[in-house]
């Protein structure tokens, strides 16, 4: 298992993790399976209690959306045969750049976020790409998915003084050092695109 946690705004303190557990084929089967943990009080937005929810572009993340806590499925394949069945399971199979909308404390108050990603599942392994993420430096405001600036176009009228702040792209194996891997590929600043 794979493991990766991502500190969305860079205060020293992993916000969500993901799991990514790929089984070695044995007898012709094998299976692939992406996961969400949202750590300690935070949250990521979900379809119900089990599955965390892929995002269009645009969607709103605020205190209207179901966040959930605890680990959540995205993504899970089961292979039996190489060529003849395949199943799966859960809404981030075979998706480019979906976002992840979670919540977030940092020290009493709320922050909103998101993380873009693209899930691919061509066969053995499965292939996860982050490919950003920002978040609302303003507690309790709402963003929208993709949003990197305070654009009236882009951003709900609550969120126009925010400046929200990005990453660039990284796949889980790139970020595969954890915690310190992280830290060096994410810089302490960078303006939005």
């Amino acid at each position: 298992m794979t493991s990766q946690y991502v500190d969305i705004n860079g205060d020293g303190v992993p916000d969500v993790a993901f799991l990514h557990f790929t089984s070695q084929p044995l007898s012709n089967s094998f299976y692939n399976t992406l996961r969400v943990y949202a750590r300690n009080n935070n949250g990521v937005i979900g379809i119900d209690e089990n599955y965390a929810e892929p995002l269009v572009e645009g969607a709103v993340i605020g205190t209207s959306a179901r966040f959930k806590g605890g680990r959540r499925l995205m993504a899970r394949s089961n292979y039996v045969g190489y060529c003849c069945h395949r199943y799966l399971f859960g809404p981030w199979n075979n998706v480019q750049n979906r976002y992840l909308g979670v919540s977030f404390k940092a020290g009493t108050e709320t922050h909103y976020g998101w993380i873009r990603m693209s899930v691919s599942d061509p066969k053995w392994p499965m292939k996860v790409l982050i490919t950003g993420y920002a978040y609302e430096t303003v507690p309790n405001q709402s963003l929208r998915a993709g949003q990197t600036s305070d654009d009236a176009d882009a951003a709900p009228p609550q969120a126009k003084s925010a400046q929200p702040t990005i990453a660039p792209p990284a796949s889980l194996g790139v970020l595969a050092a954890g915690f310190d891997g992280l830290q060096v590929w994410r810089p302490e600043t960078r303006e939005p695109p």
